[in-house]
């Protein structure tokens, strides 16, 4: 069925192998991590942490308490990644964070975070400073200074004064003040009246006006939209108790999660895979979006697909996709419209604020990860969605780029990122600028450092299907584009902006330098040693055989990588799969 819809349709091949090219990425990762790494029954025990924190996390959110759930990720992500480097036990590790957590200090995704360790450094520079100040100052003045209270007397006397001030207080033979009980009426039928509901004229409590259910739901849809972000109490840096004995004044104290409500939960992951797990998985759980190139094969990602509340953007850009081919191909039947499953959710107000809260949260975790180009496509589309209101209205200008420009100005020489940049222009229809972006990086690649030479893979693969997704026909100066794109990355010549479509000699030189580099590439396969950009290479050559032979041609080479990494049932299972 998929291949009678391909030969209708050409304009979908370059999608299908997109999805392809994900599944092949998803088992390479997974075979490779296995293969290379020492300490891979680590890795995995703690990827498996990750996965029971983050179920942790879904329920409580589920249950209703928003703000515990988000109070978990962020004291989970400070303390697994932006740990002081101190040699520090357990114990002294948790007490350091507690300092952190009840200091009132910004904390994951508010505005102003610095991040644990940072905050930590800052303050002790702060304290430093005014040692330091105290001390000259002690020395300037010198001499006496004559008789002068203790502190918790004077503090005693002011507090007894206040007291006497307050027209609510009484005083006692003895002269002490007492506060008398001020008696609040109970207002409960006042406020079911407001609400509509006469206790005298329904005595059987049924509430039969629908309106009054739908002002019900939207109160609880608002507070659900509002209160999912947990605050910061008055009494931050003082004990717990002093903050209970605070509760008449502090109105949210059911917003505030202390230290106690998160101790439980906190744990130490050392390795890279698993504290990335956590971030992606973190990013997906608040809506943003992680690239496909993303492997979602875990437990968590599952549970998290069987448990949803709301379809996720990633989905509802799928279902959107396989909307538009049932309405090219069945015209005739209006009936084959999914519009009322892709429409958008209703709380964009969270959305929104939730959209600042990952911008910020991925900004701060670039920290610990430069140059991880995930994260930066993350940050990039939470800034889109923020600027647009989740596409509540439209902007002539991309919406990231000046966030773009500025991750760009603090390292130059991160090529992925302005592929990722380019990607977004693309998206919002900016192609010329999009092409700008690719050409300028991809001509300069040869006077940057090896390292950086070495994710040119990735970014012809990019610009390639940037093309081939503006793409509207085999005989399109899109598809020229290109074919001109895949070639120079097949035969290895330096890059040039596109003018003509490539020749035939052109065309030879790249299939035969594909197939040199990917037979080069098995040999380091077999030892477990593949990355991204590897992966790109298999699956640009298999784009450049697609667009050069058919589809048969691009599909076989997906075959051999299926082959080279899977048990033999298992391969046959995928290419049967991919041909039925």
């Amino acid at each position: 069925m998929l291949w009678e819809v391909l030969n209708t349709n050409a304009t979908l091949l370059p999608k299908v192998l997109s999805y392809l090219t994900w599944v092949l990425w998803c088992i390479l990762v997974h075979h490779t991590a296995d293969a290379s790494s020492p300490d891979s029954a680590i890795i995995q025990q703690e990827l498996g942490l990750v996965d029971i924190f983050l179920c942790l996390c879904r329920f409580e959110w589920q249950a209703g308490y928003q703000e515990l759930a988000t109070a978990l990720f962020q004291a989970g992500i400070e303390y697994s990644i932006f740990c002081p480097s101190l040699h520090l036990t357990e114990q002294g590790k948790r007490r350091l964070f507690e300092h952190f957590w009840n200091s009132g200090g910004a904390r994951l995704g508010e505005d102003g975070a610095l991040g644990w360790s940072t905050w930590l450094e800052k303050e002790e520079e702060q304290r430093q400073k005014a040692i330091k100040e105290e001390s000259s100052r002690e020395i300037e003045e010198g001499g006496w200074t004559g008789w002068s209270e203790p502190l918790s007397k004077t503090k005693e006397i002011g507090e007894k004064t206040e007291c006497i001030a307050d027209g609510n207080v009484a005083v006692e033979d003895n002269g002490e003040p007492v506060k008398e009980d001020i008696v609040q009426e109970d207002d409960t039928e006042a406020l079911l009246k407001v609400l509509g509901i006469d206790v005298d004229a329904e005595t059987d409590g049924d509430i039969r006006d629908t309106n009054t259910w739908r002002r019900w739901s939207e109160e609880e849809l608002s507070r659900n939209s509002d209160q999912w972000m947990p605050v910061h109490s008055k009494s931050a840096g003082n004990s717990v108790s002093a903050g209970v004995a605070d509760a008449e004044d502090d109105e949210q104290l059911s917003r505030v999660i202390l230290f106690d409500d998160v101790s439980d939960y906190l744990f130490s992951i050392s390795s890279k895979e698993a504290q990335l797990s956590l971030v992606y998985q973190f990013v997906d759980f608040y809506g943003g979006r992680i690239s496909q190139w993303t492997c979602t094969n875990s437990s968590s990602w599952a549970e998290k697909t069987l448990s949803l509340e709301a379809l996720p953007d990633s989905i509802l850009d799928d279902l959107r996709w396989v909307h538009d081919v049932l309405t090219e191909i069945e015209t005739s039947q209006g009936s084959s419209n999914l519009e009322h499953l892709l429409s958008g959710p209703d709380d964009i107000s969270m959305r929104t604020n939730a959209m600042k809260f990952l911008r910020n949260a991925t900004l701060l975790c670039l920290t610990a990860y430069p140059q991880n180009y995930i994260l930066e496509e993350a940050a990039l589309v939470a800034e889109e969605l923020y600027n647009t209101r989740m596409g509540s209205c439209s902007c002539s200008a991309t919406p990231c780029r000046a966030l773009a420009k500025n991750l760009l100005k603090s390292n130059r020489q991160d090529i992925l990122l302005c592929g990722v940049y380019a990607q977004r222009e693309a998206v919002f229809g900016n192609i010329d600028s999009a092409r700008k972006v690719f050409d300028m990086v991809l001509s300069s690649i040869e006077g940057l450092p090896l390292d950086s030479r070495s994710d040119a893979s990735l970014l012809y693969f990019w610009y390639a299907e940037m093309e081939l997704a503006n793409s509207s026909g085999c005989g399109s100066e899109s598809s020229s584009r290109a074919m001109h794109i895949l070639s120079c990355l097949g035969s290895g010549t330096k890059y040039s902006s596109f003018t003509c479509h490539p020749s035939s000699l052109q065309q030879l030189k790249a299939r035969q330098g594909y197939k040199e580099r990917i037979r080069m590439l098995w040999s380091t396969c077999a030892r477990g040693f593949i990355d991204d950009n590897s992966i790109a290479l298999i699956c640009s050559a298999a784009l450049f055989e697609e667009l050069t032979g058919g589809w048969a041609t691009g599909i076989e080479i997906l075959n051999q990588a299926f082959s080279m990494v899977l048990p033999g049932n298992l391969a046959f299972l995928c290419k049967t799969s991919m041909l039925c």
